[in-house]
């Protein structure tokens, strides 16, 4: 089978297509799969990379190679038709336009507008709730499937990934989120109140959980900066060392370990 996929942020990524592409990998491994990252106010620029690190089989595009081939250029590797585009992030007429290109079948996951009502042949909803929403965007009833939420499914994929070392276990994991502004102000933020932590319980480990789809780069500039002036965060530095990743005060009394499968730390944090 050959699927067209639609995605855009680091949420739709992780939660949607990670899982939706891992069980379409393990029932049918022949799958050929292209996954296009479409242009998204609340994307890191990382999706791409982060697709094929986790799939290494697929061919995913980034929202400029999109574009190039929504207005009608080729793209290297891309097929004359699949069999199936699927939604799975983004706006829904970068899904229509793939299926202009591509033929196929369409098929649409949680969301759908009654102007591409008669577009997917399968609309798949997350629960009842859902389903109302979709009948009243008009998609017929015959053409809904309720197949549960895929982004229970993607925190359960990532929480049985192994622990990293620095993981504070039955303490404290920061999961400051992933898009820039979370990244550059609530980083030093929570760094300060992890200091301030640290100076009245330093037997009690605190670790941060960033996002794969964040830059080190990025973090290095917000413990830098010390975020936003008005927060009074304190600054410091980004540490990597012996394998490790870690922010760490300037004077290097207290040091915090980086972690990047979160989810995973989260299971044993407090």
């Amino acid at each position: 089978m050959r699927i067209a996929v639609t995605a855009n942020g680091p949420g739709e990524v992780a939660g949607w297509l990670r899982p939706l592409l891992r069980s379409l990998y393990e029932r049918s491994p022949a799958t050929q799969a292209y996954v296009f990252l479409v242009p998204d106010d609340y994307a890191t620029g990382f999706e791409a990379r982060t697709v094929r690190a986790f799939f290494p089989q697929a061919q995913a595009y980034d929202p400029k190679a999109y574009l190039k081939f929504a207005l009608g250029r080729r793209v290297e590797g891309m097929p004359e038709t699949v069999d199936v585009v699927q939604y799975a992030g983004g706006d829904l007429l970068h899904a229509a336009r793939l299926h202009a290109r591509l033929k196929g079948k369409a098929a649409t996951y949680k969301f759908s507008r009654k102007g591409y009502r008669k577009l997917f042949d399968r609309a798949f909803a997350v629960d009842r709730k859902n389903v109302e929403q979709l009948e009243g965007w008009g998609t017929p009833p015959d053409r809904i499937q309720r197949i549960g939420n895929l982004a229970i499914d993607g925190a359960l994929l990532e929480a049985q990934a192994p622990l990293e070392p620095g993981t504070p276990e039955d303490g404290i994991l920061v999961m400051p989120g992933s898009r820039s502004y979370e990244v550059e102000n609530l980083i030093p933020f929570y760094f300060t109140a992890a200091l301030r932590i640290r100076h009245e319980r330093p037997d009690l480990p605190v670790a941060f959980g960033i996002s794969p789809f964040t830059p080190l780069e990025q973090v290095r500039a917000a413990i830098e900066r010390g975020g936003d002036p008005r927060v009074f965060a304190q600054t410091g530095r980004l540490v990597v060392e012996n394998g490790g990743t870690y922010v760490e005060s300037l004077d290097g009394s207290a040091r915090f370990p980086i972690l990047f499968n979160a989810l995973a730390a989260a299971r044993v944090a407090r």
